[in-house]
């Protein structure tokens, strides 16, 4: 997309897998609102391109084959907070976390502060799993991911869970009701 002040918000994005697709992607846009959606299944998951000053809220970025978020050249001032970035990339066993989950290919800071990368996540695991001047010091600057939430951002869409758990709870509710109902049958009955 190549347009200013524009809204993208409630949607399922999913399975743009051909190189180099991503499910939602800006080039040279500004201002825009990037929230509550469920980008998952994509080669890359949020792509950004010369787009400065955009507010990247409340989204559950999962499973994105390459990377969940992608900056390139000059992306600069965006708000990145309260997504739920997780299992994006290749998962490396001895960093035991995802490569690479925040990929900053850009000389610029970035800020990608209060998101969540997941269960069992620490410092050393977010690092391993953000793309940064550590991996590449002569094309790439910092990104800041700390603090970090330790829970998932109850903002952001957690799809397919929220279906589950009820799904799950109405199972376990019809197993509770069948079972009473035959023991108070079989108790009548003796």
């Amino acid at each position: 997309m190549q347009s200013d002040y524009v809204n993208i918000t409630g949607f399922t994005v999913e399975d743009a897998t051909a190189y180099p697709k991503a499910g939602i992607s800006l080039n040279g846009s500004e201002h825009c609102n990037i929230s509550d959606n469920n980008v998952s299944n994509n080669w890359y998951g949020i792509y950004l391109l010369y787009s400065s000053n955009n507010s990247i809220l409340c989204n559950w970025v999962h499973n994105n084959s390459v990377n969940g978020f992608q900056l390139y050249s000059g992306s600069t001032g965006n708000t990145i907070k309260n997504n739920n970035i997780i299992a994006n990339g290749v998962y490396n066993e001895t960093s035991e976390g995802y490569e690479y989950q925040f990929y900053n290919d850009q000389t610029d800071n970035v800020e990608a502060k209060n998101n969540y990368w997941g269960a069992g996540m620490n410092n050393s695991t977010i690092d391993a799993s953000v793309y940064d001047w550590q991996d590449d010091s002569s094309s790439c600057s910092n990104v800041t991911f700390y603090p970090f939430r330790t829970g998932a951002s109850p903002c952001a869409p957690i799809p397919e869970l929220s279906t589950l758990v009820l799904f799950s709870v109405g199972l376990l509710t019809l197993a509770g009701y069948v079972g009473y109902n035959r023991r108070i049958r079989r108790s009548k009955r003796e």
